[in-house]
């Protein structure tokens, strides 16, 4: 079983790749483009996509060798992206140009590219005829692409802002995240203006997996405004909607379940580790530390201050990392408006920043800690 995870630590540019099949082992390290947010596997398991926003480009790696075999130049900054049904194609959402790219597995080039009016998580539905992009221009529907037509059809009206969206095994099943109402979304690909099921979560979920047989679900928890971070995964029954258990992770982020659904991976973006959770017993099973060490330095007091552009017309959406962004910026990244100790914006210190983060009516600013070495 391989779980691969994506991020930029203070800079570095690298994908993490894991395989532990009877042990833990040293986690391998790709260097790929700037700021990878998101991967797909193809369903053979010989390649993996790496979208990079930072450089628009997506970056393909070999899985067996580890090696990147190439890199695909795109006209916007790359968000999310999907494989499609018959595993020919990926499909990028991309954030500055609002735009879908068809790529194609067999030459690694562009097939083509069309206008969606908006970028977020993809899902291609198992018929190969629609895709599924968590975002909108009014923020509360899931905008569908027709694929044949490279066309927009119909949009899906969720009732609440679009967070990330996680197919079922069997893509028949979209998962919206909706940290606005606390629950977590359910969308049948057949019928998918029919009505929506929900289950409720006891904090904002970040991120959320059904289990191959979709008699759980997985959330990630985020920080509520007034109790605080969850620091928790939650497992919700399906049939029920109550919560079987409740798994203590320090801020819980993106999630995967293997093939027979005996483990649930669990990125912890405090500690910088992948977390291995039985889901027979709801316990950790272990926990694998990836990309980047930390580096404290409290004695740096030294103030500094970094200011970025605010625009005040930008619509709010949250990243897969948890972190509120603007997407009025291109490439879209973390506002901040201020940087108070440690060395400056781009070496060590514990940074105290506020940032803008998305509400029903807008961005609204909070004060958030940005530990060291994060960005």
């Amino acid at each position: 079983m391989t779980v691969t995870v994506t991020g930029t630590k203070a800079g570095y540019k690298t994908v993490s790749k894991t395989s532990a099949p009877t042990g833990l082992v040293k986690p391998a390290t790709i260097a790929v483009g700037t700021n990878p947010r998101d991967l797909v596997v193809t369903a053979d398991g010989r390649w993996a996509y790496v979208a990079n926003s930072g450089s628009r480009t997506v970056s393909v790696i070999a899985v067996t060798t580890g090696k990147v075999v190439a890199t695909i130049p795109l006209g916007g900054t790359p968000l999310a992206l999907a494989v499609s049904a018959n595993q020919k194609q990926v499909f990028v959402s991309t954030c500055s140009d609002k735009k879908i790219y068809a790529l194609n597995i067999a030459s690694n080039t562009v097939a083509y590219s069309f206008s969606a009016g908006a970028c977020g998580d993809l899902v291609a539905t198992p018929d190969g005829k629609s895709l599924y992009i968590g975002g909108s221009p009014t923020l509360f529907d899931i905008t569908v692409a027709t694929i044949v037509t490279r066309s927009l059809a119909e949009p899906i009206f969720t009732g609440a802002p679009v967070g990330a969206l996680t197919p079922s095994t069997d893509r028949k099943k979209v998962y919206l995240s909706n940290g606005d109402d606390y629950g977590v979304l359910i969308i049948d690909t057949a019928a998918p203006q029919g009505p929506i099921n929900r289950f409720n979560t006891s904090h904002p979920p970040i991120a959320s997996v059904p289990s191959p047989d979709g008699t759980t679900v997985s959330a990630s928890l985020g920080r509520d405004l007034i109790t605080g971070p969850s620091n928790a995964v939650e497992v919700i029954d399906t049939a029920t909607n109550r919560v079987r258990a409740s798994i203590a992770i320090n801020a819980p982020g993106a999630l995967a379940v293997n093939p027979d659904g005996s483990k649930l991976y669990v990125v912890s973006t405090e500690n910088n580790t992948v977390v291995t959770v039985s889901t027979v017993t709801n316990r950790v099973l272990s926990r694998i530390t990836v990309g980047l060490p930390r580096r404290v330095s409290p004695s740096r007091r030294t103030a500094a201050k970094w200011v970025l552009p605010i625009p005040t017309t930008a619509r709010c959406r949250c990243s897969r990392c948890s972190e509120p962004v603007c997407d009025g910026l291109s490439p879209a990244v973390p506002l901040v408006e201020s940087i108070v100790g440690g060395n400056g914006p781009i070496t060590g210190g514990v940074r105290a920043v506020r940032l803008l983060a998305p509400t029903r009516n807008g961005c609204q600013r909070v004060p958030v800690v940005w530990k060291p070495d994060e960005r």
